[in-house]
């Protein structure tokens, strides 16, 4: 988890094309985790 998190406030890392899709599929992950509560 703190590797995705790492991931998404890099503002560096998040310019670059593999980053943008580890912060979608991030999203992706919380979402499904507010459904699962």
């Amino acid at each position: 988890m703190e590797k995705d998190l790492a991931i998404i406030y890099n503002p560096i890392a998040g310019g670059t094309e593999q980053a943008m899709q580890d912060i979608e599929y991030a999203k992706k992950c919380l979402d499904d985790l507010k459904l699962a509560y």
